[in-house]
């Protein structure tokens, strides 16, 4: 086996040197090629020799410096990746470095990140965008069913470490002896004059346990109390004191500014919290002797908690030979069970502990980028700041001793070298001070490269990384924010759990909820809010459900306004269509009296919303069984009683459903072919996914919507029908019995829709098409051609079309699809106002939860799975 050399960034050379020996210790033999100067050759050999290695070396000499940017990869003497598993003895973990070409193979990629405790994968770094590479821990038990996966996507990959728990014990097991001073001066990585020192000693060239970090602030205290002052924060779920120290003379004066650092959130990154002792170590050590550090400690309070995730780091630092204890990532709060956070899940899932606290702050909480599977290593927890850890950060942040006081936020993460600063939830998203976060982190950047040149980045999370939410406060890895105080008082104005929008009938956006779920909050949110909202029935199921919506307008008795209806759920697989429409519930509803441009729609205009007109088909499809892709996940039709038809032979073909969007009376039973499929979009077989019913309006379904929409409440001034299907990225028009016939008033139907999809863009760049709807008998053609209802539209959500399984929409992406969606919907809200002459008059509000004024929530929706095309609409 022979070693080649790959460009990518590594930090120093001694990196290099250390894992070229250790390469030799690993089986590589044969001939290395490598360009270096003379220095790094002979360190290279020294550590060779030193491991008592014959193996045989051959170096060819550059004259140019060393690169920085190499690393190591095995291959197969032929050239093709080596069959690793195989040629060394048996790894507990390894870690591929992966980086995709194509989008295709970052679906790939991120489809892993979904089901990462599937395969037990830690992912290092998450796959972001073609070209970037990413890093994942595998273990032995699952590695070739990862291995046959990346080869049949063609996805390249390298070993960076073929044995994570020898990694662990060269890398965390001091050395004393076998080196050269020169080498080892390289590993001290400090100035000239070493570490400072103070009365109370550590040890800074190993890694500590948890009490050796307290008993070390505590002698500080002892020895130093006129400027240094222990301070415990909360407790953790194991009930360990987290435990911090402040540091400012004199130590009782409250009223200076504060600067703020903390380490260790997340359990594994053990260097940052080293890195926050030596800050420590650094004040106190230099206090008095040093003028910057003596200026800094007199005019300044110093707060810092060198360990948030004191359990998660206790069960790290304890782990010998597991990989998997020593990578922990989240805190160690009691084992959750999928089962227990939404109903139909699966009883045998298996259930895992810890929650991801850098996705437990309540800052656009559970948006993506946070999960809501507790078996993640990205949990984000069952609700904002339900971990002890993340609420015991939030109220001394907001604590009369320190609200309004603090103007550095710091928090410290390993790896990657970046200098982050928010805002971290969308790209090309800032707050209002981003001119002086971006100066004072590219100073920082320069002032730390010009110590031993190691290079970091800066700039916000969601910018340099292209994806990335920003959730502890206000930043991920080394983020630095030089005026906090008013960011900390935006969180404030969104309320200490700001979801948003938030309003007392609390709901779960992030997943998929049962229908009973869906009535019960439905019903909360009229019991909270009388004055404007109002539950109706508009019929019962074939399996005798009622069929629930919600009418939003002030006063709700008012029936002379004019009327907006939204409708989701017909086909009973769409379940994103359904989650859109509650969302619009929640827009409304807690949005009033707070937003301006929505109190206004809700006291000019009734909103009458139905998230689910398919109750029996939706909870049919949402009733997992032990196939989570089976038939049954899929089903689109209600669940009426079996129909008949006579087929060849003498035989019978019987199935249960109809499709309600076929049902309704226009154009009924009319065969016309959808030019996307070449197929018919309609059919009078039971057993076919689009059968159109024995009857127009045969169903009690169908009957409901339409004895609603021409009831004396709302015949006449409805003047929008919005119906949400998935899946395509289509904003659809009528008619679609046939080409080429539409509407009368098609000009403003395109002109609205038009500007809908363009307002729809502008909240993540989804590209939607405009279009009209290749199906007769649907709701959308009988609410314009026979209900009269001016703008009628049938929107077919995300994913596009070219999606394998987009029916199944990441529910990561639920939210950014109903934030986008509702952006379109208000052009037709607005377009009716101006069609009555209604016009808001006042001036835009801008609200104070969001810190890019009444804008959209910025959220970066994760890429799709592929899925594919299947019958829509």
């Amino acid at each position: 086996m022979y070693i080649v050399i790959q460009y990518v960034r590594l930090p120093t050379p001694l990196y290099f040197a250390t894992q070229l020996a250790w390469q030799f210790t690993n089986g590589a033999n044969g001939l290395i090629y490598l360009s270096l100067n003379s220095f790094l050759r002979n360190e290279v050999l020294r550590l060779i020799k030193w491991q008592k290695l014959s193996k045989p070396v051959a170096v060819e000499i550059s004259l140019e410096m060393f690169p920085e940017d190499i690393q190591l990869i095995n291959v197969g003497a032929s050239g093709d990746p080596a069959d690793h598993h195989h040629t060394r003895g048996q790894s507990l973990a390894e870690v591929f470095r992966i980086v995709p070409d194509t989008k295709e193979q970052l679906e790939v990629l991120k489809d892993l990140v979904d089901n990462a405790d599937v395969y037990d994968l830690d992912f290092w770094k998450s796959p972001t965008k073609t070209g970037v590479s990413t890093d994942v821990m595998i273990p032995s038990t699952t590695l070739k069913n990862i291995t046959d996966l990346l080869s049949s996507s063609n996805i390249s990959y390298v070993v960076s470490v073929p044995d994570v728990v020898r990694l662990m014990k060269e890398y965390e097991t001091p050395k004393d002896s076998g080196i050269s001073d020169l080498l080892r001066s390289f590993y001290r990585r400090f100035k000239d004059d070493g570490v400072a020192t103070n009365k109370a000693t550590y040890n800074f060239d190993d890694y500590g346990s948890y009490s050796d970090m307290v008993n070390w602030m505590t002698k500080i205290q002892e020895y130093y109390p006129s400027f240094t002052k222990v301070i415990q924060i909360g407790t953790t779920h194991e009930g360990r004191s987290i435990v911090g120290i402040k540091i400012g003379n004199h130590i009782s004066n409250q009223n200076k500014r504060v600067v703020w650092i903390d380490g260790g959130i997340h359990a594994r990154e053990w260097a940052s919290i080293h890195t926050a002792l030596y800050f420590i170590n650094e004040l106190v050590g230099k206090y008095g002797s040093d003028p910057d550090i003596t200026h800094y400690v007199n005019s300044l309070n110093f707060y810092i908690i060198p360990c948030v995730n004191p359990d998660g780091y206790v069960y790290s630092f304890a782990a010998k030979d597991n990989p998997r204890q020593r990578l922990w990532r989240k805190n160690r709060s009691k084992p959750v069970c999928p089962s227990s956070l939404s109903a139909g899940q699966n009883p045998a899932e298996k259930c895992c502990q810890g929650v991801d606290l850098n996705r437990n702050f309540g800052f656009h909480w559970a948006e993506p980028g946070s999960n809501s599977n507790p078996c993640s290593l990205i949990y984000q927890g069952h609700s904002a700041f339900s971990e002890p850890e993340t609420r015991a950060v939030r109220d001394m942040l907001l604590s009369p001793e320190l609200y309004g006081k603090v103007d550095a936020f710091i928090t410290m993460h390993t790896y990657s070298q970046l200098w982050i600063y928010p805002w971290g939830h969308h790209e090309n998203s800032y707050p209002a001070d981003i001119v002086d976060l971006k100066t004072v982190a590219e100073n920082a950047v320069r002032a730390l490269e010009s110590t031993y040149g190691t290079k970091y980045k800066s700039g916000t999370g969601a910018d340099i990384l292209s994806f990335c939410v920003i959730l502890c406060c206000s930043c991920l890895e080394s983020s630095l924010s030089s005026q906090s105080g008013p960011i900390l008082r935006r969180i404030r104005a969104a309320g200490a759990n700001a979801e948003a929008p938030q309003m007392k009938a609390e709901f779960n956006f992030r997943d998929y909820a049962t229908y009973a779920q869906m009535k019960h909050w439905m019903k909360n949110i009229e019991f909270y809010y009388p004055n404007f909202t109002k539950n109706f029935q508009i019929g019962t199921t074939s399996e005798g459900q009622a069929i629930h919506g919600i009418k939003i307008g002030t006063p709700t008795k008012a029936q002379k306004k004019r009327a907006i209806w939204i409708d989701g759920g017909i086909h009973a697989r769409e379940w994103a269509a359904i989650n859109t429409a509650l969302y619009f519930i929640n827009e409304l509803v807690a949005k009033y009296g707070v937003n301006d441009e929505i109190t206004y729609y809700v006291d000019t205009l009734d909103f009458y919303i139905v998230p689910c007109l398919n109750p029996d088909g939706y909870e049919y499809a949402h009733t997992r069984t032990a196939d989570p892709l089976s038939f049954r996940r899929m089903w689109r039709k209600n669940r009426s009683k079996e129909n008949c038809i006579d087929i060849e032979n003498g035989g019978k073909s019987c199935c249960k459903g109809v499709d309600l969007n076929r049902n309704f009376d226009i154009h009924w039973g009319l065969e016309t072919r959808d030019p996307t499929t070449s197929g018919n979009t309609t059919s009078i077989d039971p057993c076919s996914d689009i059968y159109q019913g024995p009857r127009a309006f045969s169903e009690p379904e169908t009957r409901a919507l339409r004895d609603i929409l021409l009831s004396p409440e709302l015949k006449g001034r409805t003047d929008a029908y919005i119906t949400l299907h998935t899946f395509g990225q289509i904003w659809m028009y009528p008619f679609g019995h046939q080409k080429g016939v539409y509407p009368d008033d098609k000009n403003d139907l395109e002109s609205v829709g038009r500007a809908a999809v363009a307002a729809l863009a502008k909240a993540f760049g989804t590209k939607y098409r405009l279009g009209n709807n290749p199906a007769p008998g649907s709701s959308v053609d009988w609410a314009k051609g026979v209900a009269g209802i001016k703008y009628a539209y049938l929107i077919e959500l995300r994913p596009p079309p070219i999606r394998l399984t987009g029916f199944i929409l990441q529910k990561a992406q639920l939210i950014p699809c109903a934030i986008e969606t509702w952006e379109g919907v208000k052009v037709v809200v607005d377009a009716i106002l101006k069609l009555h002459n209604l016009q808001r008059k006042t001036t835009t509000l801008v609200d104070a939860s969001k810190p890019n004024g009444n804008k959209t929530n910025a959220i970066t929706p994760l890429a799709t799975t592929s899925a594919r095309h299947m019958t829509k609409n």
